[in-house]
Parts: structure tokens; sequence; C-alpha cells
């Protein structure tokens, strides 16, 4: 069945077509209805992304992995992956606090799979000659 939006939430859905604060709105009003649910706190830290907001972003991300911890809805490797990709863009968008910003990885996700990858990126971002 192509096409199919069954299961994608309107929050999500907002996000697809680039109606981003839309979607955190309505990602706020589905976690409001459903505070054990982490999909809307993903969608909420997802659509902040989309934004270029990441520490919001990331604040999403660190409470939709606790609340997930004992809902045990969506895979962690999707949280995983996606928590590491707004803490690279956010530490290549202020290179000066890559270190403290990489470093929320493994506070948040101590055995996450992107430990290796924190190092390399924390290497290609200081060593960018932009940054001197």
């Amino acid at each position: 069945m192509a096409g199919t939006t069954y299961g994608i939430t309107f929050s999500r859905r907002l996000r697809d077509e680039g109606r981003y604060e839309e979607a955190v709105s309505e990602a706020d009003q589905a976690a409001r209805r459903d505070p054990s649910d982490p999909e809307p706190i993903y969608d909420r830290a997802a659509a902040l992304y989309c934004l270029g907001r990441f520490e919001e972003s990331v604040s999403a991300f660190a409470r939709a992995i606790e609340v997930e911890r004992t809902a045990n809805l969506r895979e962690e490797a999707v949280l995983d992956d996606d928590l590491f990709e707004t803490l690279r863009k956010w530490a290549e968008a202020e290179p000066a606090r890559c270190r403290d910003i990489l470093g929320r990885y493994a506070q948040l996700l101590p055995q996450g799979t992107h430990k290796a990858d924190v190092a390399k990126w924390l290497k290609h971002i200081e060593s960018d000659p932009r940054r001197k």
C-alpha cells in the first residue's frame, strides 16, 4: 500500500511538509495528552532540529530517551542516531563549545553506538582551519 500515512503522527506530517513551528506545537499538544509516550517528544526534538534550534532539540531528545526507557515503544537506535546527529550539527555551529556539546552524548546515552564518532568529529571540528 504505497503512500500510506498510517502510524505517522500529525506532528511528523507537518514536519514532512516543512511546517516546523506547527509541528513543534502539535508535538507539545500530543505530549500533554499522553506524557508516557516518547513519540511526541521525539517529534518535538526532530522539528526543533529542522529549525536549527539544536540545544532545545537535545533537551527534547534527552526527555524522549528518559520516557522511552520506561515505555519501551521506540527503537533506541533511532533516538541514538538522531541525538548524535543533532549534537554533531550543534557542535559544528558552535565549534568553540564542541567538546561540551559532543560530551553530552556519553552523558545521555552511556551505552550509545556513536562514541567513536564523537571522537572523530571532535578531531574534525577542532582541526578545521576556519576555527583558528
